[in-house]
């Protein structure tokens, strides 16, 4: 599998979330139910709804 792999190769620190994009189209819509929704952009993470909307449709974008 994925981890087995990254521990057999020595991997140390393994971060691993999911979400869909309904669940992102939801957030968009509705930011004050999905505040702790945290997605990763380029090594850094961000909080989904205080992104801007360009940036919320690109990611969503990249999911479908």
């Amino acid at each position: 599998t994925i981890i087995e792999t990254f521990c057999h190769l020595g991997g140390q620190i393994l971060t691993i979330t999911a979400t869909s994009v309904e669940e992102l189209q939801e957030a968009k819509v509705n930011p004050d139910k999905y505040r702790s929704l945290r997605i990763r952009m380029g090594g850094l993470s961000a909080y989904f709804v205080t992104l801007a909307s360009v940036q919320q449709d690109k990611i969503i974008a990249r999911f479908m």
